[in-house]
């Protein structure tokens, strides 16, 4: 009986790696892009709690999410499916490089995001470069059209190219309450005004490669013990101290021209585990 148990494990260990068995992830609903690329425009039957984006389909490149897609603006199941997007956990989307605006905002359920650009746009819109509009479909003032999504996000695997367009934006993570954890990897672009403004960040992790740091960088965060976070830096204190960085970059806020310094302390020579 131990020996039937054994072969028939072993056959089906064989199926699964026949089949390249990931737990939760079927197939994705794809359009075709005149500019020479597929555009992921639903998640199929996809089953969740991961989804990942592969980088081709049907031997050509996938690099957009619902971006100037003909058929849908959001990513979703088609309404007779059983299937629910709070469902889905973590998305990884790091082969995309143009995602419709509010592409995300019904991934209710979704708490870890990997992504390597922060461009969202519409058909006649000019290029979004926060994360807040990869989950929101208005392009003006903040409303709560994806505030659910937006709430349920706790971690942040940001790997952005080196010719990324959005190094130059402000407030580039800001306005997702429950962020706790973001990870850059790879090339850091500037950390610039209020990046990380209205989140819950706890702990930030920061590459070897920081281009700088310019004031108020930490604005809105750290504010006293209760929100004290830690800065996570690959490298040694001396290579952080030779980032440049602007006068007051850690200031949490000010009044009347008085600073007041974030609550946070530096681990070097610290990388993500999770």
């Amino acid at each position: 009986m131990k020996k039937v148990i054994s072969v028939l494990a072993v056959l089906l260990s064989m199926v699964c790696i026949l089949t390249a068995c990931v737990p939760g992830q079927t197939s994705l609903e794809y359009e075709w892009d005149r500019a020479g690329y597929y555009n992921v425009v639903g998640l199929g039957n996809a089953q969740g709690p991961e989804v990942v984006i592969p980088e081709t389909y049907d031997n050509e490149p996938v690099k957009a999410l619902c971006y100037y897609s003909a058929t849908v603006s959001t990513l979703s199941y088609d309404k007779d499916s059983s299937l629910n997007e709070e469902d889905i956990k973590t998305l990884d989307a790091r082969v995309i490089d143009y995602f419709g605006l509010g592409s995300l905002k019904k991934l209710t359920g979704i708490e870890t995001l990997y992504i390597s650009s922060l461009l969202a746009q519409k058909s006649g819109s000019s290029p979004m470069f926060r994360l807040w509009y990869l989950f929101e479909t208005d392009e003006g003032s903040l409303n709560t059209d994806g505030k659910e999504a937006r709430e349920s996000l706790k971690t942040l695997f940001y790997a952005p190219s080196e010719t990324d367009l959005n190094k130059s934006v402000e407030e580039k993570f800001a306005y997702f309450s429950n962020l706790e954890t973001i990870v850059i990897e790879g090339y850091c672009p500037v950390l610039m005004e209020g990046d990380f403004h209205n989140t819950g960040l706890k702990h930030l992790y920061l590459p070897k490669d920081v281009r700088g740091i310019e004031y108020l960088a930490l604005e809105g965060v750290g504010r006293d013990s209760a929100s004290a976070f830690v800065i996570h830096y690959a490298g040694t204190e001396e290579e952080w101290n030779a980032i440049e960085k602007d006068e007051n970059w850690d200031a949490c806020r000010y009044n009347a021209n008085q600073y007041e310094k974030a609550n946070y302390t530096i681990e070097f020579q610290s990388v993500y585990e999770g």
